[in-house]
């Protein structure tokens, strides 16, 4: 077989077979270095013995997806006078013999009476003896896949017995061996007859690197094991495997400085052969050797037993493959625009990488109006889209300036060859898969937030041919919206793609059409759906107002501000809307100046009334003083209100507010708080007369007299 043995070829690795011509047709055969498959193929290699795969191919498979059982004559091996079987030995008939045995996991019984003995060559034909009798008589009904697979088996055989073999070594899954061993009861012609009529789908085969974890999940592989790190450590020490596991163990824990010895190894190892004797066990299984970590290492903490089970039970090992074996046209694609973008020495390289980082800007950026970094800030999107996350965007503000500025964190992970191949059926290069992916989300998209933020993607990675068809299903979806709340909810993502646009000169016409329809729509409903509601929900507008609220801000279209103010406004003045919007409303408008000073005293005055409940008043303060608590600060009539309302809160209400007034104040900054106590302690300043101000102030500084006095209120 191509590769074996080939030193760069490294398991665990999957062979992937797919049909070209239909993608989504494939299949994994998975190996792990102690697999039985993968012991035989290297001793066949090394050894110049001829090796066969005597499955039935995967191109009959293809070709039987989808098809009518009734097209095909089965051969059945039936006993019409056995009694009928209960319905959970026909399901899993290894696992009742498991449950039999005292175990709920078949695959710990199986490793305890199997896997653990001395002489691991005289087990099989006990296993054989076992399987027998499960299947002859037959306790179930195999499944035709099964049938057909068994049968295309025994004709492999049959076939290299008249080409002259005559030392023939089987490898198969010990359910089959004894149909296989029977190989006289079944005739050539029956087994002919079952794979009659089937045409073979043309297919392309390659190697691909597989991991321990999804060796231990074994999606789409049904002879999956759990245990994949453990079981390789039983196969290369199989003498010693107790106290290797418990040195490993020690050595796990040691790393992370936590105080453990040699000594500790030793009694955990002795108490794991006490607990298999206890249990009537030759050795320990991994039942025992974890108890005993548990107990002994970890101190009882299931903390540390978790990261034991996931780099000891489980493991991260990954496979490796060599550079020239044949790649599908995906993998080829992504690999050529890494390469085009000058990013190849960042991909496989294990670890955190800043893109493009130097010496002096360790956190890098890339700069979107130079083609290059573009075309860089186009593949990361893309590869995003199609659930490779290579690299991490991280906010700007933080770490540079500039709105053509990205900062990217770069992690590679290994599995990303399984997710590019499993991709390949959305497309044969990265854009046609990135856009298939987009769309495909597009069609299945629940609200409108999730499918605007889906929009701004398809922008971020210029995926042109899926705007038309993401941005109908997007209309549709707007039209038929008659909550207010999901359009409300949708405003700040689709504001993000406008300004966007603007930065990337991308055009965005149909979003401002989808914007001139729901924004009135919003300005109209919104203080509708801001009155008799509940806490949970009006938190919820809370958050989706402040969002609208900045981003119509920041497109500042006047004729949506002006709708916009007025729906504040209506929300502000009506004392049937949730408290918290009203405070959220005032604090708004006070910020935007559209009322006077007087305006906001008027409106806490009212909502600090004796008349009003005190928890609807400390949802008010909550809403007002949301995001700062200088306002208080520089107005002290505000002040003045709020600590005479706290002074005045009866003794008996006082301790069900505090939560929520503390909730309130703990956000702001603590400049602002030290201020604010000082204002609690000394009450507020008196007011600063202008002609005093004015003798204080220097001549020089004069101009700047009417910006200070408007700015401290």
């Amino acid at each position: 077989m191509k590769n074996i043995g080939h030193e760069e070829l490294q398991p665990p690795v999957a062979i992937l077979i797919y049909n070209p011509d239909d993608l989504q047709q494939a299949a994994y055969y998975p190996f792990a270095a102690f697999s039985p498959e993968w012991q035989a193929l290297q001793y066949a290699h090394g050894h110049e013995v001829e090796v066969r795969f005597m499955d039935l191919p995967a191109g009959y498979s293809f070709a039987l997806q989808g098809l009518e059982e009734s097209q095909f004559e089965l051969f059945h091996s039936e006993d019409s006078e056995q009694p009928p079987v209960p319905a959970r030995w026909q399901q899993d008939p290894l696992g009742q013999l498991a449950e039999i045995a005292g175990y709920a996991d078949r695959e710990r019984w199986w490793e305890v009476t199997f896997e653990r003995r001395a002489n691991p060559t005289q087990i099989f034909p006990a296993i054989i003896r076992m399987i027998d009798a499960l299947r002859f008589p037959p306790i179930r009904n195999e499944t035709s896949e099964t049938l057909r697979r068994e049968a295309f088996m025994r004709e492999s055989i049959r076939k290299v017995q008249k080409e002259g073999f005559e030392q023939i070594v089987v490898v198969c899954g010990a359910w089959h061996a004894p149909v296989l061993g029977r190989l006289d009861e079944y005739k050539s012609t029956a087994d002919k007859s079952i794979l009659r009529g089937i045409k073979k789908k043309k297919i392309a085969a390659t190697w691909i690197p597989w991991s321990y974890p999804r060796l231990a999940t074994s999606s789409g592989y049904a002879a999956g094991i759990i245990s994949p790190a453990w079981y390789e450590l039983l196969y290369r020490k199989r003498e010693d495997t107790v106290a290797h596991w418990m040195v490993k163990v020690v050595s796990l824990l040691r790393e992370l400085d936590l105080n453990v010895s040699p000594a500790h190894a030793q009694e955990a190892a002795r108490l794991a052969n006490t607990l298999a004797g206890l249990r009537d066990l030759n050795v320990p299984g991994l039942d025992e050797l974890q108890e005993a970590a548990l107990s002994i290492l970890c101190e009882g903490e299931p903390a540390r037993m978790d990261l034991i089970r996931q780099q000891l039970v489980v493991g991260e090992r990954v496979g490796q493959v060599p550079a020239d074996i044949p790649v599908p046209p995906l993998q080829k694609d992504i690999e050529q625009t890494i390469r085009s973008t000058r990013m190849t020495k960042y991909w496989g390289q294990e670890g955190k990488f800043w893109l493009k980082a130097t010496k002096n800007n360790p956190y890098g950026f890339i700069d979107l109006r130079v083609e290059t970094d573009r075309q860089k800030s186009l593949l990361l999107h893309r590869l995003r889209i199609i659930d490779l996350p290579w690299g991490a965007q991280r906010a700007t503000s933080e770490l540079t300036q500039g709105s053509f500025k990205e900062v990217w964190e770069l992690r590679w992970q290994p599995d990303f060859a399984i997710i590019i191949i499993e991709k390949s059926a959305l497309g044969n290069t990265l854009l046609e898969a990135a856009t298939q992916q987009v769309i495909q989300e597009a069609e299945v998209a629940v609200d409108i937030k999730s499918l605007t933020e889906l929009i701004l993607e398809i922008l971020q990675a210029d995926l042109s041919l899926a705007i038309a068809p993401v941005m109908a299903i997007f209309q549709r979806m707007v039209a038929a919206a008659q909550d207010v709340q999901i359009l409300l909810a949708g405003l700040s993502p689709l504001v993000t793609i406008i300004r966007f646009g603007d930065i990337r000169q991308t055009d965005v016409g149909a979003v401002e059409q989808v914007l001139n329809e729901i924004v009135p729509r919003i300005c109209l409903g919104l203080p509708g759906i801001c009155q008799g509601i509940e806490e949970e929900v009006a938190r919820e507008i809370f958050q989706d107002m402040i969002k609208g609220h900045h981003a119509l801000s920041q497109l500042g279209r006047e004729d949506f501000l002006e709708d916009w103010y007025a729906a504040l406004h209506k929300i502000a003045d009506n004392p049937s809307c949730h408290s918290i919007l009203q405070g959220t409303a005032a604090r708004l408008l006070f910020d935007k100046g559209m009322v006077e000073p007087s305006k906001s005293e008027e409106w806490m005055y009212l909502a600090l009334s004796p008349a009003q409940a005190p928890l609807a008043a400390a949802h008010w303060l909550e809403g007002f003083l949301h995001g700062s608590g200088l306002i208080l600060v520089h107005y002290p009539p505000l002040w003045q209100l709020l600590d005479n309302w706290v002074r005045e809160l009866p003794d008996s209400v006082f301790p069900e507010i505090l939560p929520l007034l503390r909730r309130t104040f703990s956000v702001f900054p603590p400049v602002e708080r030290k201020r604010m106590l000082h204002l609690a302690q000394k009450g507020p300043a008196p007011p600063i007369e202008a002609a005093d101000l004015e003798e204080d102030v220097p001549a020089a500084a004069q101009a700047l007299l009417d910006t200070l006095q408007l700015l401290l209120g």
